[in-house]
C-alpha cells in the first residue's frame, strides 16, 4: 500500500484504505489482468459514484493486493478480457 500513499492524493488514499475490502469482497466486474501487468485479476467496484479497480494476485490458493486505484475514464477497461459481472452480463457457472 506504500506506493498508493506515495504516489495518490491523500483522500483517494484514505478512501482506498477504508473501502478496499468491499472492492474485493463485493466486486461488480472481475476482469483478466493484461500482460505484463503484474496482478491476475483485476476487481472493479463502483463506490460513491466513481469505479474502483483492484488488481490482485493469485498464488497458493491466496489473493494478494497489488495495486488499486480509481479508474477515471470508462475506456480504461475496454482492453481487459471480462470474466465476470455481478450485473448479469455473464453468468457465474
Amino acid at each position: 500500500m506504500k506506493h498508493l500513499y506515495d504516489k495518490k492524493p491523500a483522500e483517494e488514499y484514505d478512501f482506498l484504505v477504508c473501502n478496499i475490502y468491499k472492492i474485493v469482497k463485493y466486486p461488480d466486474r472481475i476482469y483478466k489482468n493484461k500482460d505484463p501487468k503484474r496482478g491476475d485479476l483485476c476487481f472493479l467496484k463502483k463506490l460513491k459514484g466513481y469505479n474502483y479497480l483492484c488488481s490482485l494476485e493469485v498464488a497458493d490458493d491466496e489473493l494478494t493486493v497489488i495495486t488499486a486505484f480509481r479508474v477515471r475514464k470508462e475506456s480504461y477497461l475496454n482492453n481487459y478480457e471480462l470474466l465476470w459481472s455481478w450485473r448479469g452480463d455473464i453468468p457465474s457457472s
